[in-house]
């Protein structure tokens, strides 16, 4: 490596001639700032061809000056700023932005308490965050799993690597490059509950009855009565009875017990399972198999968003919601303004009915009154 200006090295033996155009080669700068009280090094390649060494120097000339304004700018932000001012934002920004994926309400509520309990009165909560050290977290977990708490000392080190990790690709993203904060924004969206034309939903549930892989459209068929992935996938064949399937407490979210109408075109299986592996018929299908076929047919939608049609379909049709909640298993107030406390099977399966009827049937005019 050889030194060609102040922070601009070239990467290999010294060419000779700068002004020669060359096929490839690559320059290296390093800068070392002081940076909080001490000197921190960074380095940067930056690859040519077909281009003079002279030149590329030219091109590159201000960047040693933007790396060591970008660092030390960089610690001014972090250096006042103490963890529980961090978490602050970090909450908010997950229970109020716009274009983030939000907590649950549950989850939010859990989350705070947490905080609240371990880690806002502590010495980490009041550190500055750029003091902060690996030895200071695994001390402070040290001393919560000393408390005789077993669950808390994971839940409290998953928390701080999630304050953290946003924290710092927040900062990063504001300081080298604000332009990939709309990207992240753009994916962010995708979490955001989708609406789609009443076509485009014709089509999305016409092209998961048409998948070639029949274990795969066996879920599917379940997922469009608003089971949710798990729900259909570890339903056993002990569970149906008589044209009903039963999902237990154990494995919905609501905590209830549900009874079902099995769904248009069926397959009752031979084996265990509802929904059995195409490569090991003894086991259950993966959820990451049916993931993977929904991402290949959609990549721009999210499995979940198959709820969020047949909510949005099933609004339009003006069917209750209750009604609404009954087909879909919501279990608080939160989701739809309902409480499920067992319902009929039956009525579930009308509100079925109908939205089969208008993305399957074309019958798009049906209303929960035409019933």
């Amino acid at each position: 490596m050889t030194k060609l200006e102040e922070n601009i090295y070239y990467d290999g033996d010294f060419p000779q001639s700068i002004t020669t155009k060359q096929l490839s080669f690559k320059l290296i700068i390093r800068v070392s700032p002081v940076v909080g009280g001490r000197q921190v090094q960074r380095k940067k390649s930056f690859k040519f061809r077909d281009i003079s060494v002279k030149n590329a120097i030219k091109s590159i000339r201000d960047v040693p000056e933007k790396m060591k304004k970008a660092l030390q700018s960089g610690s001014v932000i972090r250096d006042a700023v103490i963890l529980n001012e961090v978490w602050k934002e970090f909450y908010h920004y997950k229970t109020q932005s716009k274009t983030a994926k939000l907590w649950r309400h549950q989850t939010a509520k859990t989350t705070y308490s947490l905080y609240n309990k371990w880690i806002k009165d502590s010495y980490l909560g009041t550190m500055r965050v750029n003091e902060i050290k690996r030895k200071h977290i695994y001390s402070f977990i040290e001393d919560i799993a000393e408390s005789g708490n077993k669950s808390t000392p994971h839940a409290a080190k998953v928390l701080l690597t999630n304050i953290f990790t946003w924290w710092i690709n927040k900062e990063e993203l504001e300081r080298t490059n604000p332009a990939k904060i709309e990207v992240h924004k753009q994916e962010a969206n995708r979490h955001e509950i989708v609406e789609k034309t009443i076509a485009e939903r014709q089509y999305i549930f016409k092209a998961m009855l048409a998948n070639p892989k029949y274990q795969i459209v066996q879920v599917f068929k379940f997922l469009m009565q608003g089971r949710r992935i798990n729900e259909a996938i570890t339903l056993s064949t002990s569970d149906v009875s008589e044209g009903y399937y039963t999902i237990t407490a154990e494995k919905n979210k609501a905590k209830v017990t549900m009874k079902y109408k099995l769904p248009y075109d069926i397959d009752i299986a031979n084996g265990d399972w509802m929904c059995p592996s195409s490569a090991h018929p003894t086991t259950h299908i993966s959820s990451q198999a049916v993931r993977q076929a929904w991402n290949k047919m959609f990549p721009d939608l999210h499995l979940h968003d198959i709820r969020h049609l047949i909510g949005q379909t099933l609004v339009q049709a003006e069917v209750p919601l209750e009604f609404i909640g009954m087909m879909l298993g919501h279990s608080n107030k939160s989701n739809i303004t309902y409480r499920y406390t067992g319902g009929s099977p039956d009525t579930a399966f009308k509100v079925y009915e109908l939205f089969y009827d208008i993305v399957i049937n074309n019958k798009i005019d049906r209303k929960w009154n035409d019933i």
